[in-house]
Formats: C-alpha cells, sequence, structure tokens
C-alpha cells in the first residue's frame, strides 16, 4: 500500500454562500483536517457481562490553518467574510489531488469560526496564520473522481 504524504490535499469552497463554482483555497491553506464523529453509546445491562452499543447519526468538519493575508482573493479573506456572514458553504476536500482517481470528500458548511484572525509575536520571521473551521451541516459525501 503506498502511503499518502500529508502535503497531498486540495480544498475548494464557495467564494459566497451564493457562488455556483467552488474557489480552490489550497494556495493560502496552511493546516487542513476533515473530521468524521459518529454518535454512539456503550452501556451495560444488569444481566449480562458484556457491553452492548447503539449507534446514532454523525457529524463531520474541516480544521484549516490559513496564511492572513490581506488580496481581495486570499483564502484568508473568503473565510474571515464568512465568518461574518450566515448561509452554508459548499465544501470539497479531495486527496491526493482533484485528479482521476482521488479521494473526494463533499458537502455543505457553515463556516463556524476564525481564531487567531490577527495575531503578533514581536522579533517573530514566521507567517500569521489563522485558524478556521467549517462545521456540516448536512450529508457528507465521500466518491472518486472520475
Amino acid at each position: 500500500m503506498a502511503a499518502i504524504p500529508m502535503h497531498k490535499a486540495v480544498l475548494k469552497i464557495d467564494a459566497t454562500p451564493a457562488a455556483t463554482t467552488l474557489t480552490d483555497m489550497s494556495s493560502g491553506v496552511r493546516t487542513l483536517t476533515l473530521n468524521m464523529t459518529k454518535n454512539a453509546s456503550q452501556f451495560h445491562t444488569i444481566g449480562t457481562a458484556a457491553p452492548d452499543a447503539v449507534e446514532g447519526g454523525y457529524m463531520w468538519s474541516v480544521d484549516m490553518g490559513v496564511l492572513v493575508d490581506i488580496s481581495a482573493t486570499s483564502p484568508y479573506k473568503y473565510l474571515a467574510d464568512a465568518v461574518l456572514t450566515t448561509g452554508e458553504y459548499t465544501v470539497e476536500v479531495y486527496t491526493p489531488d482533484a485528479s482521476t482517481g482521488s479521494i473526494k470528500y463533499a458537502g455543505e458548511a457553515i463556516i463556524q469560526n476564525g481564531n487567531s484572525a490577527v495575531s503578533g509575536d514581536g522579533g517573530s520571521g514566521n507567517p500569521m496564520v489563522a485558524s478556521f473551521n467549517a462545521l456540516g451541516a448536512g450529508a457528507l459525501a465521500k466518491s472518486v473522481v472520475a
């Protein structure tokens, strides 16, 4: 089995909730994590020693570390604006890239927060990186790019 290097991912998001074409945000995204969690509960009954479990729905989100950039078309600008407006955004995450045979996850999300939207560190030579979170607002579809 071939492992996929961690730098091999693509992130596309609507520039606005009304957008019909997704914008590739990859060039301004430093870190990207797709999170998926299934709600489940484990329990015991008094008649057995072995546990039982039930499952519920699932949740998903995308965490992004984005370079702070003041240009009008930067991922930082689009995501900071999204936190300050209402509406759902289409989010697509690909690995290792968006070519044929790659894995694609897609769904609608609310851009929930922008932590460290501006941060300074005297004498530092490191770039500012803001943390954004897209909270899934519906199903997450997994497919293979055809």
